[in-house]
């Protein structure tokens, strides 16, 4: 299950914490700066291969950004 503002709230979270802007962020991970902007702001989701090239870039799971664990519902 994939909630889309759980996953922008996530992605803000981590582009501000190392401080790039989503350009920056857009140009390293090689997606579209208005697809990065959609991720953030929760309309769109990434197609799986950039999801791993996000998660990656960042140094996290997929899983951590993406989708809901069952110890993150409660």
């Amino acid at each position: 299950m994939i909630d889309r503002k759980l996953v922008a709230y996530k992605l803000n979270a981590l582009r501000i914490e190392t401080g790039m802007t989503r350009e920056e962020v857009s140009n390293a991970v090689g997606i579209h700066f208005n697809s990065m902007c959609s991720y953030e702001h929760g309309s769109s989701l990434p197609r799986p291969n950039a999801m791993l090239r996000i998660a990656d870039f960042y140094g996290v799971d997929v899983q951590d950004i993406f989708f809901i664990r069952k110890e993150q519902r409660k």
